[in-house]
C-alpha cells in the first residue's frame, strides 16, 4: 500500500471528499513537522540561555565597572591619606619633637587599610589632629623645640665635672660641641632681650619667647641680631665660637621655664647626635 486515503466529511449536505496522499510524502511531512518542532524547541531553549548569559555578562560588566571605580577611588584616597599623614607628621615635628611621639612613628609604619571606610576614618582622624594643631600652633611656636645647632653633647644638664675648677658643678644648660662658625638658630620665636659677654658663657644672646620660656645661647663668636629684634623659630641669631670658658668650638644652650632652668634634652633629645662620651667609647 503506497497511498493513504483521507476522507473529509463536511457538514450540512455537502458531498464527501476523498483525498489520496502518497505514504512516503505523508511520512516526509510528519518528519519535517517533527524536525521543525524539535529545532524550534532547541532554538527557543538556546535563545533563552543566551539571553540569560547576556544578562549575566551585563551584570558582570556593571560589577567590573563598579569595582574599577572603587579601586580608583581607593587608590586616590590612599594617596591622599599618605600625603595628609606626612603633612601632619612634618607639622608636628615643626611644633615640637616632644609632642611627636614614638607612638605616632610606629602607627605610621603599621597602618593597613582594607576598605574605603577605614580610609575615611583615618582621614577624619588626621583632619581632627590637624585642626587641633592649628588651634595650638600659635602657642607652640613660642616653645623651644628645635636644636639650635647640630653637634654632640659635651656637658649635660645638672651636676657635671667641671674641668676648669676640677670639681663637680651644676650646669643650668648643656654644652654642644660643633664646628667653629656653625650657624646658631633660635629654638623658638621670641624677642632678643639681651646680648652680653659673660665670664663663663662668653658672648651670649638671651631670647624671651613667652611669659613662660626664655633661652640662652653662649660661646658665640658673633651675633646677627640686636636687642629688641623679633626672631622666628629657626632664624639664625649668630655663629658658634670659643668665647668664655670652653675647650673648643661649642654652644652653651639653656632653657628657662618660669624662671627656672630645665633640661634642654627633654625638648631636643632625638635631634642631637649621641652623647659625646658614648661617641668615644663606641
Amino acid at each position: 500500500m503506497k497511498n493513504i486515503q483521507i476522507v473529509i466529511i463536511p457538514g450540512h449536505n455537502e458531498n464527501i471528499r476523498h483525498v489520496t496522499i502518497n505514504i512516503f510524502l505523508f511520512i516526509g511531512i510528519i518528519i519535517i513537522l517533527v524536525l521543525f518542532l524539535l529545532f524550534s524547541t532547541v532554538f527557543i531553549i538556546q535563545n533563552f540561555t543566551a539571553t540569560k548569559h547576556i544578562s549575566q555578562i551585563s551584570a558582570l560588566r556593571r560589577e567590573n565597572t563598579r569595582l574599577r571605580e572603587y579601586k580608583s577611588d581607593f587608590e586616590k584616597r590612599y594617596e591622599q591619606l599618605g600625603n595628609n599623614y606626612m603633612v601632619m607628621v612634618n607639622y608636628y615635628k615643626q611644633l615640637g619633637n616632644y609632642i611627636y611621639s614614638e607612638r605616632m612613628k610606629r602607627n605610621s609604619s603599621a597602618n593597613t587599610f582594607t576598605n574605603i571606610d577605614s580610609l575615611n576614618e583615618k582621614l577624619l582622624e588626621i583632619k581632627q589632629m590637624y585642626s587641633m594643631a592649628l588651634k595650638t600652633s600659635k602657642n607652640f611656636k613660642h616653645v623651644p623645640s628645635i636644636p639650635p645647632v647640630n653637634g654632640r653633647i659635651l656637658f649635660k644638664f645638672g651636676n657635671q665635672y667641671d674641668p676648669f675648677t676640677n670639681r663637680t658643678t651644676h650646669f643650668n644648660g648643656i654644652t654642644v660641641t660643633t664646628s667653629n662658625g656653625a650657624h646658631v638658630k633660635a629654638a623658638a620665636a621670641g624677642k632678643i632681650v639681651s646680648i652680653e659677654i659673660l665670664p663663663r658663657e662668653g658672648l651670649t644672646v638671651i631670647i624671651r619667647h613667652s611669659k613662660h620660656f626664655s633661652t640662652k645661647y653662649g660661646h658665640l663668636m658673633l651675633t646677627k641680631v640686636h636687642v629688641g629684634d623679633y626672631v622666628k623659630k629657626g632664624n639664625i641669631i649668630g655663629k658658634s665660637g670659643e668665647t668664655g670658658r670652653t675647650i673648643g668650638p661649642s654652644l652653651y644652650y639653656e632653657i628657662d621655664y618660669n624662671g627656672q632652668p630645665v633640661d634642654p634634652e627633654v625638648f631636643i633629645k632625638s635631634y642631637l647626635k649621641k652623647d659625646f662620651y658614648s661617641f668615644f667609647n663606641a
